[in-house]
């Protein structure tokens, strides 16, 4: 079964690494973090706090190729993590034909954020990765430091 998750937030972590909270809808219970890069990072909380750069940037370009070739992104699936490392799949559909593209996490969440995509994750893997320390009000906890 796979869990629908929405972005929380992106902060940094204790070592100022950048990271991104994933919560589960509805309920918001679970959580999963996954460390990024920085531009993957400054690219995903741009789009989440509405910012606009006057030049587009690589995901705002990718989303500008799908809309002028008519490929609509169906789902991002967080799918499986292999040593310490998360693998996604971006599913695209174009003139009734559907494709499942390899790709990183991040550049799947900055797309998915980009045209309104869901992002999914599978329930086993959900729970064999989440985060239990998650703090209430949309702040996560990490030792002494609050990812924001």
């Amino acid at each position: 079964m796979l869990i629908e998750l929405e972005v929380e937030g992106v902060g940094q972590d204790a070592n100022g690494f950048p990271v991104v909270v994933l919560r589960d809808k509805p309920e918001g219970k679970r959580v999963l973090h996954i460390w990024v890069g920085m531009l993957e990072a400054a690219a995903i909380h741009l789009e989440l706090e509405g910012h606009h750069p006057p030049r587009p940037m690589t995901h705002d370009l990718i989303r500008s190729i799908f809309d002028e070739l008519s490929v609509r992104v169906g789902q991002l699936v967080i799918c499986d993590m292999r040593d310490e490392t998360y693998y996604a799949e971006l599913t695209l559909h174009q003139n009734g034909q559907e494709r499942r593209l390899d790709c990183r996490p991040s550049d799947g969440i900055a797309i998915a954020l980009r045209t309104h995509a869901p992002i999914f994750i599978p329930d086993e893997l959900l729970s064999r990765v989440e985060h239990p320390e998650a703090g209430k009000g949309g702040f996560v906890v990490q030792g002494d430091q609050t990812i924001h």
